[in-house]
């Protein structure tokens, strides 16, 4: 069936659902909703870099931005130094050093896994600006990013 407007699309309504919520529209998906970005930092015995890093992108104001730290097989005690500052954020340990490429591949298959939109790869000695912003041109996107 080819719509031409979100009208024509059919929707179906559980009988229990409350009309009078249906007409105030709570709890409706937001179709203008910002694309889910997560970002990737990879991480090598750099855990200070990556902690002014991890700390500088929790400031970012935008939205829908996920953040991912990808171990790369570090000889140090990155990985635990960094979960214990900032335990709300996924660390991934690749248990050898897979290289740049390798590294941010883990990353980049586990944010496609969880529903990212887009992958933004980051280094961990970067600091980016809170107002970090998406810019989107089809086919592709960019992260503008003050540093």
């Amino acid at each position: 069936m080819r719509v031409k407007s979100l009208q024509q699309i059919p929707i179906t309504v559980p009988p229990e659902t409350d009309k009078a919520e249906l007409r105030s529209g709570a709890n409706m998906l937001e179709l203008n909703a910002p694309p889910q970005v997560c970002c990737v930092v990879l991480n090598w015995n750099g855990w200070a870099d990556t902690l002014e890093c991890l700390s500088a992108l929790k400031e970012c104001r935008y939205p829908s931005l996920t953040i991912i730290v990808v171990d790369n097989g570090s000889t140090d005690d990155s990985a635990a130094r960094i979960k214990s500052a900032h335990p709300d954020i996924l660390v991934l340990e690749s248990g050898s050093n897979l290289g740049f490429s390798g590294g941010n591949n883990i990353g980049i298959r586990h944010a496609l896994a969880t529903g990212a939109n887009y992958v933004w790869l980051l280094n961990n000695d970067t600091k980016p600006a809170s107002d970090a912003e998406l810019e989107q041109s089809p086919p592709s996107a960019t992260m503008q990013t003050n540093l």
